[in-house]
């Protein structure tokens, strides 16, 4: 919907919005372009993220016993593209996008 109304936004200028239809040359001159996607896409966020709650953890590295190389990876694959996003552009890397956890 936010591609199509990119699309009557641009023809505005063209619409009475006082009149109750839509002049036919109008109409027919309208037509969703992929830019209208690209903008959409710029503008819109994933329904699933429009209420989301961030909870911050009591937790600490120091709560959690053992595991030194686990806590390690994580901390560099999570936590320090957070904190550091300068370090990962001042070598030229990119940070992963997440992690996968599996098994039980």
């Amino acid at each position: 919907t936010e591609a199509a109304m990119q699309c009557i936004r641009e023809k505005m200028d063209l619409i009475d919005i006082e009149d109750d239809n839509i002049d036919a040359e109008v109409l027919d001159s309208m037509a969703v372009t992929q830019e209208h996607f690209k903008h959409a896409l710029s503008q819109a966020n994933p329904s699933s993220l429009r209420e989301t709650v961030v909870e911050v953890p009591t937790t600490t590295w120091a709560d959690i016993g053992g595991l030194e190389d686990v806590k390690r990876e994580l901390r560099e694959l999570v936590q320090y593209p957070v904190e550091h996003p300068e370090m990962f552009e001042k070598y030229g890397m990119s940070p992963s996008k997440g992690v996968l956890f599996y098994g039980p």
